[in-house]
């Protein structure tokens, strides 16, 4: 497999049309900085890749990312994210001596055992990277409060093999997602007050069978068959039982993190040093069933249509932002009694507890 480096200083997007089709009228816009064009790769480099080779693509910005602003306009608001930047972060949160901001972005294209095509597609960091906006505001001619300043260093990628990129077609779809060695930093103010932070943050989300993709407008992500009350028939009116539980209904989770404050040392804003104090320990570890995840058009219900209590229904009002449903069962200690393809580790239990002596990374370890 040939691979592929473009260099970039500055980007530069603009997307003005609805995130979904027909569903969703608020829009995101971004304006960035000027910027310069990333090097394009011409008919004589591409020739020499092949559509079974893959493609591989590494990314890297030897002087960072940054923008301007991110907007997002529902109804007659905007939500503004101000002078949002991407850079390389050491693990302590220390810009100075960083590598660049690098990621690499593969695609491939095969076939499953049963001749079904697939598509691979994956996002992964080379190094540590920082997400840093100055600002987040509801911008308007009386109003110019912030909600406070939020950065986030971590490491991480993301895998998806499907029949396409989102089919509902489709129901063996693999989907990894992972977050690690991530701090999470929110200040309000400038940078003489403290700040707090989710450090050492994890998280792993990993469907091995499943379903990705776009129904009603919704974007749709499921794994085995979510209850529901109102079907009278099929896999979807069965009560989810001990016997009834196969291993592609799974969703193998995890989240791991340590809340703790601290302040500016020196000229970095965010450098955590031993001066940091943790204040509690939370996570969660094992596996869920028969979930159903759906991001959707359609804000704030707004009240009954015709005294109708339909927030969810056809003619329902609503105000023009996203909204998020979500349902499943947890994998408890029946389910594992009497399925010998689930262990202990399947075994949904929260983590609530101190922290660790503050600030010192972790290693989550999970059935993932």
């Amino acid at each position: 497999m040939r691979k592929r480096r473009i260099t970039t200083q500055r980007v530069c997007i603009q997307l003005t049309r609805p995130l979904l089709t027909g569903g969703l009228s608020a829009s995101l816009l971004i304006a960035a900085v000027p910027c310069s064009a990333m090097q394009a790769l011409d008919d004589s480099a591409l020739a020499g890749v092949s559509g079974q080779d893959g493609l591989t693509i590494n990314l890297e910005a030897t002087e960072g990312w940054s923008a301007d602003s991110i907007k997002w306009k529902p109804d007659a608001a905007e939500l503004s994210l101000n002078t949002i930047d991407l850079t390389g972060v050491e693990s302590d949160g220390t810009l100075a001596g960083s590598d660049p901001a690098a990621a690499t972005f593969t695609v491939d294209a095969g076939t499953a055992g049963d001749g079904v095509p697939l598509m691979a597609l994956g996002l992964h960091t080379d190094n540590r990277i920082r997400v840093r906006t100055d600002s987040l505001t509801i911008p308007s001619a009386s109003n110019t409060r912030s909600m406070g300043t939020f950065a986030f260093d971590f490491e991480g990628g993301i895998d998806l093999v499907n029949n396409g990129i989102l089919n509902m077609g489709y129901n063996k779809a693999y989907l990894l997602g992972e977050i690690r060695d991530g701090d999470l930093f929110y200040r309000q103010g400038d940078d003489t007050n403290h700040w707090i932070a989710l450090h050492d943050f994890a998280l792993r989300w990993e469907i091995q069978e499943g379903t990705l993709g776009v129904e009603d407008q919704s974007i749709v992500h499921r794994a085995g068959n979510p209850f529901d009350p109102n079907a009278v028939s099929g896999p979807s009116s069965e009560i989810p039982t001990s016997s009834n539980i196969q291993a592609s209904d799974l969703i193998n989770l995890a989240l791991d993190f340590d809340l703790i404050y601290g302040q500016k040392v020196g000229a970095e804003e965010f450098r955590i040093t031993n001066n940091a104090r943790g204040l509690m320990h939370f996570g969660f570890l094992g596996s869920v069933r028969d979930a159903e995840l759906k991001w959707m058009s359609g804000g704030v219900w707004q009240g009954a249509t015709a005294g109708a209590f339909d927030p969810n229904g056809v003619n329902a009002v609503t105000s023009e932002g996203l909204r998020f449903s979500s349902q499943w069962d947890y994998v408890n200690l029946d389910d594992i009694a009497a399925n010998n393809f689930l262990s202990a580790e399947n075994e949904f239990r929260w983590k609530l507890g101190e922290t660790a002596r503050c600030c010192k990374r972790r290693s989550v370890q999970s059935q993932l």
